[in-house]
């Protein structure tokens, strides 16, 4: 099975399926020993890992499930476990005074926290597969929980790097998070399925930092200059308010400040967005006002030959505005 398989698969089945294909991807390294991975925006790999690694469990989520099956009778012993779940939860809640609640290092909810949650993905577990082919089927969101609860069972068990937990209480809700402090060793975990790992960005600042989080000492660093020529660089700034509720009053604004910009110096010019909602806002506009001035606009779901010939328009030598989603 491979994502490709499961992409055709129907919606319902998607999830579980994906966790297959992961599962097999971390049981047999040898299928990628011979690959390379590449990571492009490596600066963001440190959060993305925290949260990657960290396992979360929301009573909500309890809650969700616990009304897919309102009556004892659909799955008596599922039924019985999501109970004992939310009594949990619930005595939790009414125990802590604080909005979050730090556990000592090393520290868990405790034993009747694990055998309770232990239970609950046995009996989710046994109606997964008792129904699984059934026209009844399984509903999603007992499988995202089932996955959700195994992973936080299987963190609590064998943390293999350095977590905090903590208890986070909500208006009509709380959560356990067993909360990863440091992903590198799991990281390098993945790093040691492919024969090398290349790391891509241009703001890996400062470098001892992201060497730890990321790797550890042992990784080379090549820092290559900026191809762009520095002088050719002129940084303009205007005090607009462009934020979302305030977009809609400083369009005109904006446009003029674009075609300014052009008709000082007639070139290839490329104006970034930061969504195609706001980049059709502004183009409808500066054509209205600025016939005169050329426009190429990306649009959303490009395929590959459209990005091309998007692309290849500024090797024309007539000048233009390209409007761009960034």
């Amino acid at each position: 099975m491979n994502l490709k398989m499961v992409a055709a698969m129907p919606k319902q089945e998607q999830e579980a399926a994906k966790q297959r294909v992961m599962h097999d991807m971390l049981a047999y390294p040898r299928r990628f020993i011979d690959r390379a991975l590449l990571v492009d925006e490596a600066h963001n790999l440190v959060e993305r890992g925290r949260e990657m690694f960290s396992a979360t469990l929301s009573r909500r989520d309890f809650a969700a499930v616990k009304r897919l099956f309102p009556s004892p009778a659909l799955a008596p012993t599922l039924h019985r476990a999501l109970n004992r779940v939310l009594r949990l939860f619930d005595e939790l809640a009414a125990a802590q005074q604080n909005e979050f609640e730090l556990y000592e290092r090393g520290a868990d909810p405790g034993e009747e926290w694990y055998f309770t949650l232990d239970r609950f993905d046995a009996a989710a577990g046994a109606y997964m597969e008792e129904f699984k082919d059934s026209p009844r089927g399984v509903p999603e969101e007992l499988v995202n929980l089932f996955f959700a609860t195994l992973f936080f069972l299987r963190v609590w068990d064998n943390p293999r790097g350095p977590y905090e937990f903590y208890v986070h209480k909500t208006e009509g809700n709380v959560e356990l998070r067993f909360f990863c402090i440091d992903p590198a060793a799991l990281l390098r975990e993945t790093y040691q399925l492919v024969r090398s790992t290349v790391f891509f960005s241009a703001t890996l600042s400062p470098a001892s930092y992201y060497l730890t989080l990321l790797d550890g000492p042992e990784a080379g660093i090549v820092q290559l200059p900026s191809p762009f020529d520095a002088s050719r660089e002129k940084v303009l700034i205007a005090p607009l308010a462009v934020s979302y509720s305030q977009r809609g009053n400083t369009l005109a604004t904006v446009c003029a400040l674009i075609s300014q910009v052009y008709r000082a110096k007639p070139g290839h010019y490329l104006v970034f967005f930061p969504s195609f909602a706001y980049l059709r806002q502004v183009l409808e506009l500066f054509r209205a006002k600025y016939r005169d001035i050329p426009v190429l606009a990306q649009s959303g779901g490009m395929d590959d030959a459209a990005r091309a010939a998007y692309l290849a328009a500024f090797e024309r030598p007539e000048p233009f505005l390209g409007f761009a989603e960034l």
